[in-house]
C-alpha cells in the first residue's frame, strides 16, 4: 500500500499520498445551523464547514490527520517538518531564569514544566488558567529564542488593558537586554525583538474597513508577518475568530504557541481552527493543583436560585414581544420585496413562532438586563460583601445594564466605581488600583475585564447570567489570583425563562468540573428590610452538610 506523507511549511500542511477524500473524512464539519442559508435551502451547499482546500489544511492539525490516516486507511505516514530542526538547550531554564520583579520572585514548578514543554515541541497550547503565570512564561520562552537563534516573537493579545501590562512585565523581566514594542492605541513598533500586539490592529496587514471606511493594508504589519520567527497567541481560544486566525495563518512563525485557561470550547469547528493554527495541547496545569500548592486562590460558589432575587417566570411575556418582532421584521421584509401591505400583513399573521434568536435576546433583555428584581439583589449582594470586608467585582455584559446598576448603587451606600469600553485606560488603572487598595468597595464593569488582565479581588457577583462556559470560566478567574486564600462568587439563576434557566445549569457544570466548590440555595430576603444571610463565613460547614 503506498505510504503517506505529510509536509508541514510554517502555517500549514500539505497531503502527499492522498486526497481530498481523506481530508473529507476528518476535517469536515457539520454546520450547526446550516437552514438558516439560503445556499443551503438551494441545495448549492452540503451544509459542511471544510479546514482543507485541494490537499493543504492548517499545520497544528497534522497528528489528527496523521492518526487518521494511520488507523482508518492501515496505512504508514511519513510527518516532514513537524519536529524541529534545530534543537534547543533548555537545560539551563531555572526557576531564577527571570529576575524578580515585584511580587514576582521565581519560576513555579508548573510555569517551568509548561516552559519546557514549549522548547520541546515547535507548536501546541498550554491550558494554564487565570493566575497560573502565563506572561512569565511567554517570557522565558521568547527570551531564550532570541538569545540562541535571535528569533524575533510577536505575541498576540485581545485587548487594549492586556496590551499595556503584557508589555510592561515584558519590560521588567528583560531589564533592557531584551528590546520590546507595541502595535496597538496608535503606537507603532516593528523592530523589537519582541512586540506585543493586539489582533485589531495586527488586522490591518490587509485592507480593512475603519468605521465604514476601506483603509489600505499597512505594508509594516505584513512585513511583521513574515519575518517574525515565534508566535504566541495569548488567550489562544479566539484563535477561532476570522480576526485572529487569519493572522495565524498568514503569518510565517516555525514556532507556535497557544495560552489559555479553557483553549477548547467544545465546538468540533472551533476547536479544530485553534489546534490548526497553533497545535494540540502540550501541557495542563489544572486550577486543582494551583489551589493546593497555595497559587491561586480557591473559588467557593454560591448559584442563588430565588424568585425573590431573580423575579417571576416570564415565558408568556418573552414569547408575545418576541414575536411581534419576529412579525415586525417579517413584514419589513416583504414589504422590500414590494408585496403589497394588505398580502404582507396576511403573511406575517400565519406566524405563530418567534424567531429564537429574538426569543433569546428578548428574554435576556427582561430577564437580566431590565430585571428590578436582579438588579436590587446585585445590590444587596454587594453590600452584604462589603459589610464582610470583601473589595467586589461586579460583571455585566451590557452598557445598558450597567447604566441601571449604576442608579441603584448611587442610593445603596456602597463606594463604587464603573468602567465600561468607553473607558481610557487611566479610568481602567485608576478603578483596579482603588479596589486593590480598598478605597472603593465596588468596581461594577462590563466585559472589558473578561480575560488576561491582572485585578486583585475577594469577591465576584456575576450579574450577566452569560451563557458562554468559556466566558463563565474566565470570569471567575479574575478572583483566582494569588492574592487572597479564597474568592467569593454569587451567581444569579434567572427565572425568567427556560433557556435562562438551562444556561445557569450548564454553568453549574463548568464549575464542578474544574473542581470548584458551588453551593445552591433558595432563599432571598423578599424586602430590602429583610436579612440576608449567605454561607460563605460558615462554609466548610455548611458546604460538608451539603454533601
Amino acid at each position: 500500500m503506498v505510504r503517506a506523507s505529510i509536509r508541514v511549511r510554517g502555517a500549514w500542511a500539505e497531503l502527499e499520498g492522498g486526497n481530498e477524500e481523506t481530508l473529507e473524512e476528518v476535517l469536515a464539519f457539520d454546520h450547526p445551523a446550516p437552514y438558516r442559508s439560503q445556499a443551503y435551502r438551494d441545495k448549492l451547499w452540503d451544509g459542511k464547514l471544510r479546514l482543507f482546500s485541494g490537499t493543504r489544511f492548517p499545520a497544528g492539525l497534522a497528528p489528527r490527520v496523521a492518526d487518521h490516516i494511520t488507523e482508518h486507511q492501515r496505512r504508514d505516514v511519513a510527518l516532514h517538518g513537524w519536529q524541529p530542526k534545530t534543537e534547543v538547550d533548555w537545560s539551563w531554564v531555572d526557576e531564577e531564569y527571570l529576575p524578580p520583579v515585584g511580587k514576582f520572585k521565581k519560576l513555579w514548578p508548573h510555569q517551568l514544566d509548561a516552559i519546557r514543554a514549549f522548547l520541546a515541541n515547535p507548536r501546541g497550547i498550554g491550558k494554564l488558567p487565570t493566575g497560573s503565570g502565563k506572561t512569565e512564561i511567554v517570557a522565558a520562552v521568547a527570551r531564550l529564542y532570541w538569545d540562541e537563534f535571535g528569533w524575533r516573537s510577536l505575541v498576540l493579545v485581545p485587548k487594549l488593558g492586556l496590551l499595556h501590562q503584557t508589555a510592561h512585565r515584558l519590560v521588567g523581566y528583560y531589564q533592557g537586554e531584551v528590546s520590546v514594542g507595541i502595535i496597538g492605541d496608535g503606537q507603532r513598533a516593528y523592530d523589537c525583538a519582541v512586540t506585543v500586539a493586539t489582533a485589531q490592529t495586527m488586522a490591518r496587514w490587509r485592507p480593512s474597513r475603519v468605521k465604514g471606511k476601506l483603509v489600505g493594508a499597512e505594508r509594516e504589519l505584513r512585513n511583521l508577518l513574515q519575518e517574525v520567527r515565534v508566535l504566541f497567541l495569548d488567550e489562544c481560544h479566539r484563535a477561532s475568530s476570522e480576526t485572529w486566525y487569519d493572522i495565524a495563518m498568514n503569518c510565517k512563525a516555525v514556532r507556535r504557541y497557544g495560552l489559555s485557561g479553557t483553549p477548547l470550547k467544545a465546538d468540533a469547528f472551533a476547536d479544530a481552527k485553534m489546534i490548526g493554527a497553533t497545535g494540540p495541547i502540550l501541557y495542563t496545569a489544572d486550577a486543582d493543583t494551583l489551589i493546593s500548592t497555595g497559587l491561586a486562590a480557591k473559588p467557593k460558589i454560591v448559584m442563588v436560585y430565588a424568585e425573590a432575587a431573580t423575579g417571576p417566570d416570564l415565558t408568556q411575556e418573552v414569547h408575545h414581544e418576541a414575536l411581534k418582532l419576529t412579525r415586525e421584521q417579517s413584514l419589513q421584509r416583504q414589504l422590500k420585496k414590494k408585496r403589497s401591505p394588505k398580502r404582507a400583513a396576511l403573511a406575517i399573521q400565519r406566524i405563530k413562532t418567534p424567531d429564537p434568536k429574538l426569543r433569546y435576546q428578548v428574554g435576556y433583555r427582561l430577564g437580566i438586563v431590565e430585571n428590578k428584581a436582579q438588579n436590587a439583589a446585585v445590590v444587596r449582594g454587594v453590600q452584604w460583601l462589603a459589610k464582610n470586608k470583601r473589595r467586589t467585582l461586579v460583571l455585566c455584559r451590557q452598557k445598558k445594564h450597567l447604566a441601571l446598576l449604576v442608579e441603584l448603587f448611587e442610593q445603596s451606600g456602597v463606594s463604587y466605581i464603573s468602567v465600561e469600553g468607553a473607558s481610557d485606560l487611566l479610568e481602567r488603572k485608576h478603578a483596579k488600583q482603588a479596589l486593590a487598595g480598598g478605597k472603593v468597595q465596588a468596581v461594577i464593569a462590563t466585559t472589558i475585564w473578561d480575560e488576561g488582565e491582572d485585578l486583585e479581588c475577594d469577591a465576584i457577583i456575576l450579574a450577566e447570567g452569560v451563557k458562554s462556559l468559556q466566558t463563565t470560566l474566565q470570569r471567575i478567574g479574575r478572583g483566582m489570583r494569588r492574592d487572597s486564600t479564597d474568592v467569593w462568587v454569587i451567581d444569579f439563576v434567572p427565572t425568567a425563562t427556560a433557556q435562562l434557566r438551562e444556561q445557569a445549569a450548564h454553568r453549574a457544570d463548568a464549575y464542578e468540573s474544574e473542581g470548584y466548590e458551588v453551593m445552591l440555595i433558595d432563599k432571598w430576603p423578599s424586602s430590602s428590610r429583610g436579612k440576608l444571610e449567605l454561607p460563605f463565613t460558615s462554609w466548610d460547614v455548611l458546604y460538608s452538610a451539603q454533601g
